[in-house]
């Protein structure tokens, strides 16, 4: 079992996370214009989010297409990880 499948819940139990959710997102910085990818999973017992979910960029492509052939089973949209900090 890899660690990063893991969900901390707040009442301790632990759940397994099977496949973790992948993202391709339109980009823009500056002039560039291109396709970033996303990894989801959950954050560590060790960070300050723990539990919630985090939001990894994992890849750039220039195109589309490109993007999807390398990540055929990612969904092509923006997801927000919903994060919440006022335990901060």
């Amino acid at each position: 079992m890899n660690k990063n499948n893991l969900k901390y819940n707040d009442d301790g139990t632990v759940d397994f996370i099977a496949d973790k959710e992948i993202t391709i997102e339109r980009c823009k910085y500056g002039a560039w214009d291109g396709w970033s990818v996303y990894e989801f999973d959950v954050y560590p017992k060790s960070s300050v989010l723990a539990g919630q979910t985090r939001k990894r960029h994992i890849n750039t492509y220039e195109s589309l297409d490109e993007a999807e052939k390398h990540y055929p089973k990612a969904d092509i949209g923006v997801r927000d990880a919903h994060n919440y900090f006022d335990h901060l």
